[in-house]
């Protein structure tokens, strides 16, 4: 059953530009990737003023998802270009690390 999940990260204030623009060329290959690992209907959304950031995702299972993208290599290369861009959403967090929300309700 596919269910939505959301999450939170923060992007460096300072780094806040470039890492909107990579995200305006997301390479062809990692958008194949999220679809292969079950990733659907994904978004982010951004607060400029403090860089927090939102993103919403439907998938069979976020954990096994998130497990089967962590495997591939384009992956990889694309959580090191990405990785100077994060600041810890909070202190349960290390950079670039992202904090799963709870669903308390929701309206179809």
């Amino acid at each position: 059953m596919t269910t939505q999940s959301c999450f939170l990260l923060r992007v460096r204030p300072d780094r806040l530009g470039p890492y909107l623009q990579d995200h305006q060329n997301v390479w062809s290959e990692m958008e194949e990737a999220l679809r292969q690992a079950g990733w659907s209907n994904y978004s982010l959304f951004v607060d400029r003023a403090t860089g927090l950031c939102v993103g919403t995702v439907e998938t069979d299972d976020l954990e096994a998802a998130q497990a089967r993208m962590a495997e591939t290599e384009v992956d990889a290369r694309w959580q090191a270009a990405m990785a100077d861009y994060f600041e810890p959403v909070d202190d349960r967090v290390a950079p670039g690390e992202s904090v799963v929300l709870e669903r308390y309700f929701h309206l179809d």
